[in-house]
């Protein structure tokens, strides 16, 4: 078989995570277009920026651990005992920074409902990331894609019957996605080949930092990806609360964009790692370009019909995110080709320089949304975005070309 051609069991995968990738991102895409217009831009843009905190915490207590446990994993060079000591341990400690964060939405938001429901969806988020990162290579990429499709689905399921109810509150965001997290954590658990030993045991803070010291490198490349999802908090300090449910309205449903390019990194990453030399493994990436060529199509398409499709999915509400989208959609351009090749020099033992070149970025996305945000609202927090994929683009392209 030539370089150039995927082996069938690769494609095999790939293919089944686009469709699981595919199904899920629709579903949460319709959930957020579905909330965006039902509570309105300013509501929306408060509940998505604190979400978009969770989300970093529970990245921030797993600080790369699920990464390194697949790697170890797929290398055998980690026991069961030991993966699920770190997993005890892991979530000890992200139910004590749920917590804290419970208590600072509390204080923020003065609705205790809500913050109880993030601190919980915290908690549930890690659970299952943890749980789907270990069933992704002892259960195969099909259980895997189950469990994220359940979850969405979930989301998706209870948010609609929130809206049947007519409860016109941002608080049933989390609640969706709170729901959706504990569908796949069970069905991760129920798909799992063996049993879960999660025993209760002694927590030591030490042996926490510890295990978080040891996936330093994968952490500070998680840790740089989940700070871009701190943009829509910062632009809600800067811009405030209506700006940020413009910006996020179109920001986060028109992540399934890259779908395919995520899918096929998640589908390839264990093959990467794998593989015998980098001339094999890159090889392997290789045979993602007409995936890539796919993505850049669809995007284009929805360039072009920005307008129509901002008053359809959205309504006349959000007719000052129709240039955000578009400018979103030339950064997602670069993005569909950041993700696979992050990805692979994650694999190949770039960790490090990959979650530098992804933290400077991100710093400049951040430093530009606070900056930019100000001025020009939504609008500058797009091109914030749109600065943040074309230095990492350089960045990563550099390492890529270093690699021997």
């Amino acid at each position: 078989m030539s370089e150039g051609k995927p082996v069938p069991s690769q494609m095999r995968d790939t293919i089944t995570v686009v469709i699981s990738s595919g199904v899920s991102q629709g579903f949460i895409a319709v959930l957020y277009l579905l909330a965006a217009r039902h509570v309105g831009p300013s509501a929306f843009g408060a509940a998505l920026a604190f979400i978009g905190v969770g989300n970093f915490l529970a990245s921030l207590v797993d600080f790369g651990q699920n990464s390194m446990i697949l790697r170890e994993m797929a290398a055998s060079k980690i026991s069961s005992q030991q993966i699920f000591h770190q997993v005890f341990t892991k979530s000890v400690a992200v139910t004590l920074v749920a917590v804290f964060f419970g208590f600072i939405v509390y204080i923020d938001s003065s609705n205790g409902v809500l913050a109880v429901a993030l601190a919980i969806y915290v908690v549930l988020l890690s659970l299952e990331m943890t749980a789907q990162s270990i069933l992704r290579w002892t259960g195969g990429v099909k259980k895997f894609s189950l469990t994220i499709i359940c979850d969405k689905a979930a989301s998706l399921l209870s948010f609609i019957i929130v809206l049947t109810a007519d409860y016109k509150s941002e608080i049933w965001i989390p609640f969706a996605l709170t729901v959706g997290s504990l569908v796949g954590l069970l069905v991760a658990i129920i798909l799992h080949p063996g049993r879960f030993r999660l025993k209760a045991q002694k927590f030591s803070a030490g042996q926490a930092f510890r295990y978080i010291a040891s996936a330093r490198s994968f952490g500070w490349f998680g840790f740089a990806v989940a700070l871009q999802g701190l943009d829509i908090f910062v632009l809600r300090i800067v811009a405030g609360s209506e700006a940020a449910g413009s910006y996020a309205a179109v920001s986060r449903w028109i992540m399934p964009l890259t779908l395919i390019a995520g899918a096929y990194s998640t589908a390839t990453y264990p093959r990467f790692a794998s593989a015998k030399d980098n001339t094999s493994a890159r090889a392997l990436l290789q045979t993602g370009k007409k995936l890539w060529v796919g993505s850049w199509l669809v995007i284009g398409a929805i360039i072009v019909a920005a307008p129509t499709l901002v008053e359809v999915l959205l309504g006349t509400e959000y007719s000052n995110s129709v240039l955000v989208l578009r400018i979103l959609c030339f950064a997602m351009f670069l993005s569909v080709l950041n993700q696979p090749v992050a990805v692979f020099l994650q694999a190949r033992g770039s960790e490090k320089q990959v979650a530098n070149s992804i933290g400077i970025g991100v710093a400049f996305q951040l430093t530009f949304t606070f900056v930019l945000g100000h001025y020009l609202g939504a609008v500058g927090a797009s091109y914030a975005w749109l600065i943040q994929q074309s230095i990492s683009f350089i960045l990563l392209a550099s390492l890529l070309h270093k690699l021997k």
